[in-house]
C-alpha cells in the first residue's frame, strides 16, 4: 500500500467537520452514484474481511499533523497540530523543536433562519452554523490534507471520487453549496509515512473505534458523536445511527509485537430501517518510537 495525500480548497464554508469516517461515507455515495450498486458493494466487501484496499485521515489545515499523545512534555501538551518535521521528530522518539504551529484555523459562522408551520403558527426561529478559514490564515494555506494509504490501483480511483465529491459538496448544507471544494492535484507521494525499522507504538491519523483485539496499552482521547445517514437516507424517519464514541487522532498505542498498519473496524448492524448501513472506524496507524 502507497502512502500518499490529497490536498482539498475549500471553495465555499463547510457544515461538517472534515473527519475520515464522514469523508469515507461521502465517498461511498459518490462511487454508488457513478457506478452500479455492485461497486460500492465489492468495495466494502473488502472492507469487511480485510485487509482495506484503502485507509483514509481525517483532514487536517495545510501541511499539519496530530501531535501524537506521546509527546506529552509540558510546553507540547496544549498543541494539537505538530509541523511535518515536528511529526517526523516525534515517530523517532524525539523533542519536537521550535515553536508549536497556528493552532487557530478556523472560526464558526451562525446563521438564524424561521422554520414556517403548516398549521399557521408564528415563524419558529433557529440557527444553523458553518465553518470558514479564520481571517489570519493565508490564502496559500487555505487547504486541508487529507493522507490516503492504498493499493496502486485504488489512488486514481480516490482521485476521481473526490474529484465528484469536491463538485457536489461535501456534508451538511451541500445542497446549497457547503463543503464544496476543489482537488488541488493528483496524489502526491509521503514516503515519510511509511514504516520505520524501529517502531514499537504507533499513532492514528484518524478517528476509530479499536477492533476487541485491538492491543489497550496506550493513550487515547474520545469523541462523541451522533452520525447521520448520507444523502437521500438523510430525509428518512430514522435518519441517525446512533451514537459513537470514537477515539480521536494523536491517539497512541503499544501492541504486543511490531504495529500493524491500520486497526479499528467497519462498524455494522447501527440503523434498524438501513441494515446494510456502515460507518468507517478504521485508525491510520503511523509508527512510532515511544519509549516506557
Amino acid at each position: 500500500m502507497k502512502s500518499a495525500r490529497f490536498r482539498l480548497r475549500p471553495l465555499a464554508p463547510w457544515g461538517t467537520p472534515w473527519q475520515a469516517d464522514s469523508l469515507f461515507g461521502a465517498l461511498c455515495w459518490e462511487l454508488a452514484r457513478a457506478s452500479e450498486e455492485t461497486a460500492l458493494s465489492g468495495m466494502l466487501q473488502r472492507f469487511r474481511k480485510g485487509p482495506p484496499p484503502f485507509l483514509l485521515s481525517d483532514a487536517f489545515p495545510a501541511d499539519l499533523l496530530p501531535r501524537p499523545l506521546s509527546a506529552d512534555s509540558p510546553e507540547w501538551q496544549r498543541a494539537a497540530l505538530l509541523t511535518r518535521e515536528q511529526f517526523v521528530a516525534v515517530r523517532h522518539g524525539e523533542t519536537p523543536a521550535g515553536e508549536p504551529p497556528r493552532q487557530q484555523w478556523w472560526i464558526p459562522l451562525r446563521e438564524m433562519h424561521a422554520r414556517i408551520p403548516r398549521n399557521g403558527a408564528a415563524p419558529v426561529p433557529f440557527q444553523t452554523q458553518a465553518f470558514t478559514w479564520h481571517p489570519d490564515v493565508p490564502e496559500a494555506e487555505r487547504y486541508f490534507s487529507v493522507y490516503v494509504r492504498a493499493d496502486e490501483e485504488w489512488l486514481p480511483k480516490l482521485a476521481a471520487l473526490f474529484g465528484a465529491l469536491g463538485r457536489s459538496g461535501f456534508g451538511k448544507g451541500s445542497s446549497t453549496g457547503r463543503g464544496a471544494f476543489e482537488l488541488l492535484g493528483a496524489a502526491e507521494p509521503c514516503d515519510w509515512l511509511e514504516p520505520l525499522p524501529f517502531e514499537n507504538a504507533f499513532v492514528s491519523l484518524s478517528h476509530f473505534v479499536p477492533e476487541d483485539s485491538d492491543p489497550a496499552d496506550g493513550w487515547w482521547d474520545v469523541l462523541v458523536k451522533y452520525p447521520k445517514m448520507g444523502s437521500e437516507r438523510s430525509a428518512s424517519a430514522m435518519p441517525f445511527k446512533g451514537r459513537l464514541v470514537m477515539l480521536t487522532p494523536g491517539s497512541c498505542f503499544r501492541p504486543a509485537g511490531r504495529p500493524r498498519r491500520w486497526y479499528g473496524r467497519l462498524l455494522t448492524g447501527l440503523s434498524p430501517a438501513f441494515p446494510d448501513t456502515v460507518h468507517y472506524a478504521l485508525a491510520y496507524a503511523v509508527g512510532i518510537r515511544w519509549e516506557r
